[in-house]
């Protein structure tokens, strides 16, 4: 997966991110399911609110976050500061509680009947900072 970066300067006590990404053709039956894109994130404080595309017949969407980039559905539980969480819609509000001036990054999958899961959206990097965010 390409992805492309920027550096984002947002309002004081919130920041903006958003994320775009190109995929490589798709190869496997669980790759053939659509990929969340569009996702962005607000920072307000210690909270990241995230959005994304939501995914036709996409029954509920899988976020994952770590504190190191690379996070993926597979890895995640070996990252520092992951977490993983099913969710019903394409909003997700993690709690206040994240840790001023650290980075964390999150990607999110769709789920389908079957419990298929897609590929991992792009990496969405959000800095808990007043002022400050970054993109993919």
């Amino acid at each position: 997966m390409r992805a492309l970066t920027r550096v984002l300067t947002a309002a004081i006590l919130t920041g903006a991110a958003s994320c775009s990404s190109d995929s490589d053709p798709l190869t496997t039956t669980d790759e053939l399911a659509s990929v969340p894109a569009g996702l962005r994130a607000a920072v307000q404080g210690t909270t990241v609110k995230l959005t994304w595309d939501a995914v036709p017949e996409a029954t509920s969407y899988k976020v994952y976050m770590a504190e190191v980039g690379g996070v993926n559905r597979i890895n995640v539980g070996e990252l520092a500061g992951n977490m993983s969480h099913s969710h019903g819609s394409s909003v997700f509000d993690h709690p206040a509680g994240l840790i001023a001036s650290r980075k964390y990054y999150f990607v999110v999958t769709a789920v389908f009947a079957g419990n298929k899961e897609s590929r991992e959206s792009c990496e969405l990097t959000a800095k808990i900072s007043a002022n400050e965010g970054s993109t993919c």
